[in-house]
């Protein structure tokens, strides 16, 4: 087994209200070589954490159970005078991944977006950008955060490039940081502290202390949490079933939060421990309810009432991958929503 590398300085904070997925971050980060890792499960708990100990990193879902978001949490690091550090890097770590979810991370302030489900790999692609590709900092009236286009790349055809033509430069400081937005937009160069917590120099990547092998035992650790995440999942789907049925009875939007949301951690947890068939499924509904959910019309609930029969199947016979009874399933699924829709 490769030896892990020395990451004693760095401390991670994890902020996620599903004790399951968190379990499995957790153990990877550690597998890799963190040591210094707390997990709170709401905003509130994560403010207070802040104030009472040292933070480099914060990792923080998008839905919680209860009280703040994670875009909350972002908002506040990002512009509050109490932010313990504007500029700290905050990963997005959440089950929504639509580039609409993606533009509103972004536009809130977020350095890096992840989405549920997860690997070690994609873990680690997202760590490896905040340590070696550390960002200029906007602060303006309109936007606060790592500057949203990346350095030499290219705008897609038809985007505005929303960068001011006017704006002032300046390197990188804890003075800059805590300035407060003028007039003119002020541009703080990289903050290259992470790096040098790692005893990274200017042309030292990431990967060189974390080589391919020991992302491999990395996974592992998610791996061995399969076994368990199966009675969460299984509870997931129990909640699924009550949710929609008290939705039947009386609709409200409430009652299809909670549908929408029990769909996506379906989605998260089934595929971070290898269900990615149901982790599909649980998508497919998601962008149904999302899109084209109509609770006046009837054939709405039986494109629902489908999806949760899949899933029952799915975990019944543990089918993983959509080959054979899985593919002609989820086909079925695909006809039925364009059919209703």
């Amino acid at each position: 087994m490769t030896r892990k590398p020395n990451l004693k300085g760095v401390a991670i904070l994890i902020v996620d209200s599903d004790t399951c997925l968190a379990r499995a971050a957790i153990g990877n980060l550690r597998a890799i070589g963190f040591h210094e890792i707390t997990h709170v499960k709401s905003v509130d708990a994560a403010m207070k954490a802040m104030r009472s100990q040292l933070v480099t990193l914060v990792m923080t879902d998008w839905d919680m159970s209860e009280g703040a978001s994670g875009l909350d949490l972002v908002h506040y690091l990002r512009n509050s005078p109490e932010s313990p550090s504007r500029a700290m890097p905050i990963v997005m770590l959440t089950g929504r991944g639509e580039l609409s979810d993606v533009e509103a991370a972004r536009d809130v302030g977020i350095t890096e977006f992840v989405v549920k489900p997860f690997s070690a790999q994609t873990l680690f692609s997202r760590l490896e950008q905040v340590v070696d590709n550390p960002r200029n900092f906007v602060i303006s009236q309109a936007f606060v955060g790592p500057e949203r286009r990346r350095r030499d790349v290219e705008l897609p055809r038809g985007m505005e490039d929303r960068r001011s033509a006017k704006q002032y430069q300046v390197p990188f400081s804890h003075d800059a940081i805590r300035q407060q937005p003028g007039e003119t937009p002020l541009v703080v160069g990289p903050d290259t502290s992470f790096r040098e917590t790692l005893g990274l120099n200017a042309s030292t990547k990431l990967a060189s202390l974390i080589p391919p092998d020991l992302l491999k035992e990395a996974q592992k650790s998610i791996d061995f949490l399969t076994d368990d995440s199966l009675q969460w999942i299984r509870d997931d789907i129990e909640n699924l079933n009550k949710y929609f049925t008290l939705m039947q009875y009386v609709f409200s939007l409430p009652a299809l939060e909670n549908v929408k949301k029990t769909t996506l951690s379906i989605k998260s947890r089934a595929g971070t421990f290898g269900y990615v068939m149901a982790s599909e499924v649980a998508r497919l509904l998601f962008l149904f309810l999302t899109r084209n959910f109509n609770p006046a019309n009837p054939t709405h609930f039986l494109v629902i009432e489908k999806h949760i029969e899949v899933l029952t199947v799915i975990f019944a016979k543990k089918i993983k991958v959509r080959e054979g009874l899985g593919e002609d399933l989820y086909i079925e699924l695909e006809r039925l929503i364009s059919v209703h829709k």
